[in-house]
């Protein structure tokens, strides 16, 4: 029936959109958490002297500030930041993510520049701005999701010229956890679910550890690749669920930092107030993702 299926995508799309709502809530309370960490908590500086008083339950700010006035934002990267980060991981297949292709000596990116001309306009105009640095910028300064987006892709792109070591880039390590745990799920399945399945369609066959162990080694007498594809998109999806706290944090830390570091001086010895430890760990590391320029 024509309404069934209707009604199929109209109920994955609404799932699909209030699961990544939830997502986007709770990355914007986690940034505004860390922000209010990272400014306001208490701290001395090498004379002694404290330099904040601190600020008592930061979430409940975080909750009003975020019901108060950003659900539109959080709406709106809900819906578009996973077709756009698709988008984006189509285009860099076909295009480096560089600068100024056009004005390159390698002849290939030059091609690659006037051939994909559209898709790298579509990055550079749109597509790049849909990440999860947005949200500390949200709740920094308060602006619209594109606002806050433009002002946070310039101030990483000016943190990268101005703070030594700030020039590694951690999407990679980001993409090779989440599939890490995404294939992890297609390796248990494959392994573990393939019992022979000899009993009859009204027969309930009742297996045990060993059985089960035992008919791995037996070839069954169904396919499991039909489910794999389902299980590998759902452990993905459960992996960046797992794993979207600590990309959060570190990104929060990145912007926080590199905002620091511009309020203060401009190099990273004159950040005024991230703690010893950190600075320490973006001396050696660094952070951030895309290196086109606004």
């Amino acid at each position: 029936s024509p309404f069934f299926l209707k009604g199929l995508l109209f109920y994955i799309f609404g799932t699909f959109w209030v699961l990544e709502f939830m997502s986007f809530c709770n990355k914007y309370v986690t940034a505004q958490i860390l922000c209010q960490n990272y400014f306001y908590l208490r701290s001395r500086n090498s004379q002694g002297q404290e330099l904040r008083s601190g600020k008592q339950a930061p979430i409940w700010y975080a909750l009003y500030s975020l019901f108060r006035f950003h659900l539109g934002s959080i709406a709106q990267a809900a819906l578009l930041s996973a077709p756009c980060q698709l988008m984006r991981s189509f285009i860099h297949i076909f295009v480096p993510d560089r600068p100024n292709l056009q004005n390159s000596l390698n002849q290939q990116y030059r091609i690659a520049y006037y051939l994909f001309y559209p898709l790298i306009q579509m990055d550079l105009r749109y597509t790049r701005f849909f990440k999860d640095t947005v949200m500390v910028m949200l709740a920094l300064k308060g602006y619209k999701y594109m606002d806050a987006a433009r002002r946070v892709e310039g101030l990483m792109n000016r943190s990268r010229g101005k703070i030594p070591h700030l020039n590694k880039f951690t999407s990679r390590i980001d993409n090779f956890l989440n599939m890490s745990v995404g294939l992890s799920s297609l390796i248990w399945s494959f392994f573990l679910y393939r019992e022979p399945r000899h009993g009859r369609y009204h027969e309930v066959e009742h297996l045990g550890m060993r059985e089960s162990i035992e008919g791995i080694f037996v070839t069954p007498e169904h396919s499991p690749l039909l489910a794999l594809p389902f299980l590998v998109f759902f452990g993905l999806w459960v992996g960046n669920g797992m794993l979207h706290l600590v990309s959060v944090s570190s990104n929060t830390l990145t912007v926080c930092y590199c905002i620091d570091v511009e309020m203060a001086g401009g190099t990273e010895t004159d950040a005024l107030y991230v703690p010893q430890n950190l600075k320490e760990t973006y001396k050696d590391l660094g952070g951030g993702e895309s290196e086109r320029e606004l």
